[in-house]
């Protein structure tokens, strides 16, 4: 067991008798444990880990419409917009009501606009998950939580090269800061 791996698991929040819906169908009851390397589910009938670079979107939402007049969710939750695979799943296929969530996806694949130079999501998935705690009161401390360990792991795929070149330099110990030479000839003492 590494030191680094330790620090990467560190829990930020944990919440007991939590309702897990997918969409605005009931999944799980059970616990949601906040870590700085993932959101964790401990559920009566499901267990699965949901990584940062993976979560695309996270909420609070207090509106039953959530600004989708197509659908209605009564309760106050975290809304979550997770890509990729659905490892709550347990084998189950998505809800039935999936299609209503204002998100449609033309799959038009002739389209002009497409552009060969930049690539497309169409392999990844998008599913919309929803946790109600018991005590909304704390939605807005649980949301605190995800924000600042999401922030702790950005998504390879958003950072642009010379982000990703300030971040190597950063720690090969140069600090971030520019490595050009100074010139002599111009250099002045202040």
């Amino acid at each position: 067991m590494s030191f680094g791996s330790d620090l990467a698991n560190e829990v930020r929040l944990v919440k007991g008798s939590v309702s897990f819906y997918e969409e605005t169908q009931l999944v799980d009851k059970g616990k949601l444990t906040v870590r700085e390397s993932s959101i964790d589910w401990d559920g009566e009938n499901r267990h699965f880990s949901l990584f940062y670079p993976n979560i695309c979107l996270h909420a609070v939402s207090r509106d039953p419409y959530g600004g989708d007049e197509n659908v209605k969710f009564p309760h106050p939750h975290i809304f979550l917009m997770v890509d990729g695979e659905r490892v709550w799943s347990n084998g189950e296929p998505p809800p039935s009501g999936s299609g209503d969530n204002g998100m449609d996806i033309d799959d038009e694949k002739d389209s002009d606009e497409e552009d060969g130079d930049y690539g497309t999501d169409e392999e990844k998935n998008t599913f919309i998950l929803r946790f109600v705690l018991p005590d909304q009161r704390d939605l807005d401390d649980l949301y605190a939580a995800i924000a600042e360990c999401q922030s702790l792991n950005p998504d390879p795929e958003d950072l642009s090269e010379d982000e990703f070149g300030s971040v190597q330099e950063f720690e090969n110990g140069n600090g971030g800061e520019d490595s050009d030479e100074v010139d002599p000839e111009n250099f002045t003492d202040d």
